[in-house]
């Protein structure tokens, strides 16, 4: 036994820990190689929003400031091109205007810029529509005007026709085509509220009536991803399991800038940001690998106990729907998808 396990260990030494990987639910790219501008024109206009599943980005507009910061490498249209219909859009009340951020680093960006992007695709392709999280970000100040106020400057030019006006906290696909449906994520939830349109913007994000959300964002070590992961696969089992009762809402994004958990590893298990990197090996294998990360890749092995590798949560959500087959897993946010993991959400909609 002794001998086997000397063996095991040498080959660990001898065996590159790299392990070159490319996945079609990552890409550190910027661009996406599929079309998918309408694909919403084959749902029918019967469909309630929620009983939709969809694939998203988290923190959309975040390209900038480092490894700790960027969760997005596509440009906002060719996210909206490439099939993504749910957008995590970060304002900072800030001079009386709306600069983007993602914590204290600005985004280069202002949420005019996003509006109009946002508009530009709907006139192009009518048949879609464009649910938006919002919410402040980071510090406000040297503000003269209320961030509702600002907000209402900012979507003037465009309210009548591209804005959502909620009538319902359960609208249909047919009410809402050529709109953008605004998931109102700064008049914080008040569990006392009975109003079934808590905000008159949109949807009011965070009523539990109305909304699940698996939100898990932070984990302290790069071990933590499978804990993580915990996280996401059970909202996907609770998702399929209910049919759609309700907004399911999945993040597969986490991060921590003090202990340097990357969202790009997150997503991937890579080593560095690059689409086709390296996965990054655990540290152990058989058997406390197994019982550590019972969900993360085994590979190299050797008389039956083989290397334990990290597993992003983009792949194993790709994965979670190829094997599982379900039928509903509602809107799925993540950091720098891929081509495959759009496709697998959006086309569980044509089962």
């Amino acid at each position: 036994m002794f001998s086997l396990l000397l063996r095991v260990t040498i080959l660990t030494v001898v065996i590159s820990i790299a392990e070159s990987h490319r996945h079609v639910a990552y890409s550190h790219d910027e661009s996406l190689p599929t079309f998918r501008g309408n694909w919403m024109s084959n749902l029918s206009d019967s469909t309630y929003l929620h009983k939709l599943s969809l694939a998203g980005t988290h923190d959309s507009m975040a390209f900038y400031g480092g490894f700790t910061t960027q969760t997005q490498s596509i440009p906002l249209m060719d996210q909206l091109v490439g099939g993504i219909r749910v957008l995590d859009i970060r304002c900072r009340h800030y001079e009386d205007s709306f600069p983007i951020h993602h914590g204290f680093i600005f985004q280069k960006t202002y949420f005019g810029t996003v509006l109009k992007t946002i508009v530009e695709f709907l006139d192009k392709y009518p048949s879609e529509m464009i649910m938006m999280r919002f919410r402040d970000e980071y510090e406000e100040g040297k503000n003269t005007k209320t961030f509702w106020e600002i907000y209402d400057e900012y979507v003037a030019p465009y309210k009548a026709k591209y804005l959502w006006t909620p009538t319902t906290n359960r609208p249909t696909l047919g009410e809402v085509r050529g709109k953008i449906v605004l998931l109102d994520d700064y008049t914080r939830y008040n569990a006392s509220t009975t109003s079934t349109l808590a905000s008159p913007y949109g949807l009011y994000y965070g009523n539990k009536n109305d909304f699940s959300i698996q939100d898990e964002y932070e984990i302290l070590t790069n071990f933590e991803l499978g804990k993580k992961w915990k996280f996401v696969k059970d909202q996907l089992i609770l998702a399929n399991s209910t049919g759609g009762e309700k907004f399911f809402i999945n993040y597969l994004s986490a991060s921590s800038v003090p202990t340097a958990v990357f969202p790009f590893f997150v997503a991937s298990g890579h080593m560095t940001e690059g689409t086709s990197s390296d996965r990054l090996y655990t540290g152990f294998t058989d058997p406390v690998g197994k019982s550590m990360f019972p969900d993360f890749p085994r590979l190299h092995c050797v008389f039956g106990i083989c290397m334990y590798y990290f597993e992003g949560t983009n792949i194993l959500t790709w994965e979670f729907i190829q094997k599982e087959k379900p039928r509903f897993v509602g809107i799925i946010y993540s950091d720098f998808p891929g081509d495959g993991l759009i496709e697998a959400v959006n086309s569980l909609n044509f089962q």
